[in-house]
């Protein structure tokens, strides 16, 4: 996602998460044996569970249309629409999980947000984009990084 230098310390929430394993559900595969698609859900869920715990209403997940999916739809507690982009990795050896959220897939969230609040159109909505990044330690362990309103301040790479 670029430098993030410039965005002020409020807009991130890192978080150590010591409980991946959700109720019902194993937690994640860190040796690598469990394909990156099912890494990819298995943090999409950690994702709305700890949105969930910070007071968001989880709308909508795997939201799909025309220009691709939407991870998460949320709305915050002061009622902003939230589109949320999931990233998880194992490890940062190919980067970190917000650096592959670029310019291309910023404009693509944008017109699947467009899409969604055309169907939505009985409201009057606060739209923003944040990146949940989950950088997985342990079966039972990862960091999360919460960047709120990344794509308006452009700390998309």
């Amino acid at each position: 996602m670029g430098d993030t230098s410039e965005t002020p310390e409020e807009d991130i929430e890192v978080q150590q998460v010591d409980d991946l394993e959700l109720p019902g559900e194993e937690g994640l595969d860190v040796d690598g044996e469990e394909n990156n698609k099912e890494l990819g859900r298995h943090g999409e869920r950690v994702a709305a569970y700890f949105l969930r715990r910070q007071d968001y209403e989880i709308l909508e997940r795997n939201w799909v249309c025309r220009y691709g999916e939407a991870d998460i739809i949320a709305r915050d507690e002061d009622g902003t629409l939230v589109f949320v982009e999931v990233k998880t990795r194992r490890t940062i050896e190919t980067g970190l999980p917000e650096e592959a959220v670029n310019a291309q897939k910023q404009s693509r969230y944008e017109r699947i947000a467009m899409s969604y609040l055309m169907l939505h159109d009985e409201e009057e909505y606060q739209v923003r984009f944040d990146v949940i990044a989950i950088c997985v330690t342990r079966k039972d362990r990862a960091f999360l990084r919460h960047h709120i309103g990344c794509f308006d301040r452009s700390c998309v790479a």
